[in-house]
């Protein structure tokens, strides 16, 4: 990319994404997962705030911090809270308020078996999008992939969209996104009956990434049979290359990290604490990039220019 472009060549994004894994815990034990940090979660709400704090600063459109804005601009932010199981934070519900308070649009990605009426009367308000992984068609597929908690229940499709009835009736702006990461448990698998009952505003479906468990990630033929088989749906695919050191992703104890290590050595590249060294700083610490990350986002949404 030309470093010497001038601000009227710039791509302007609808929208940047910054993922928060706020917690590493979780009441299932997916095979597929990969939210495996160094890090332990730290419940002290202060130095959450604080945290949300310092991403808005940075990545807020009106920003010159970050080095990012060389290169592309956006219109809006949205931090979207994920896991681990999100809704397994007490505050969980006070960091949204908070986030969207700021600044930010918000969003949650959630395996839906915490998120109770009470929460989504809470939340609802403040959600621009909620999201639901969904990695098997059927309630027993999913409890022999793990997606269960220690009892045996898992979401079932009608919970999902008994969940999300609820959540538009409270607001119907919300929208919905189902992540499906596509693996040896459910290559072979048909969800054109999820996606036609749950109609969600967008399906992610992802190449399993052979970081905590090597076993269970799928070829590029295999992952792109998947995606030929449910093309008329449209999914949104994101291969291993796609996903790799293109996102902006922080650690439950707020942390910037990157993948591209994670893939040879099983280890992600960290940053020092973003509340102790400042948002700007800790980014730098951490591999991006920036044509990876473009190519991803125009796959998602048409670019304006400056």
């Amino acid at each position: 990319m030309n470093n010497d472009r001038s601000d009227w060549q710039l791509p302007v994004l609808k929208e940047l994404v910054v993922n928060y894994f706020v917690t590493e815990r979780c009441n299932f034990n997916c095979a597929i997962c990969y939210s495996k940090w160094q890090d332990m979660h730290s419940d002290i709400l202060e130095n959450q705030f604080k945290l949300l704090e310092a991403l808005y600063e940075f990545l807020k459109p009106s920003t010159e911090s970050n080095p990012c804005t060389q290169y592309f601009r956006w219109n809006t932010v949205r931090i979207n809270f994920s896991g681990g199981e999100p809704f397994l934070v007490k505050q969980i519900d006070q960091l949204i308020h908070y986030a969207r308070k700021l600044g930010f649009r918000t969003s949650v990605t959630t395996n839906g078996s915490l998120l109770y009426r009470d929460m989504i009367q809470k939340i609802a308000p403040d959600l621009a999008w909620i999201g639901f992984s969904v990695d098997a068609c059927n309630v027993e597929a999913s409890r022999q992939m793990g997606r269960a908690d220690k009892r045996g229940y898992t979401v079932s499709l009608d919970d999902i969209k008994e969940k999300v009835d609820e959540m538009r009736a409270i607001n119907p702006q919300i929208k919905l996104k189902i992540n499906t990461t596509v693996s040896v448990y459910n290559l072979d698998q048909d969800f054109s009956t999820l996606i036609n009952i749950l109609h969600p505003d967008k399906w992610t479906v992802v190449q399993a990434l052979p970081i905590i468990n090597k076993t269970i990630s799928v070829s590029d033929t295999q992952f792109s049979t998947f995606v030929d088989r449910h093309q008329c749906y449209r999914p949104i695919a994101e291969t291993i290359d796609d996903f790799t050191e293109s996102f902006f992703l922080v650690t439950p104890e707020g942390r910037f990290f990157s993948n591209g290590e994670a893939l040879q050595t099983g280890y992600y590249r960290y940053s020092e604490k973003i509340n102790q060294v400042g948002a700007k700083q800790a980014f730098s610490e951490v591999n991006f990039n920036r044509e990876r990350f473009l190519a991803r986002y125009q796959k998602n949404q048409p670019f304006l220019y400056l």
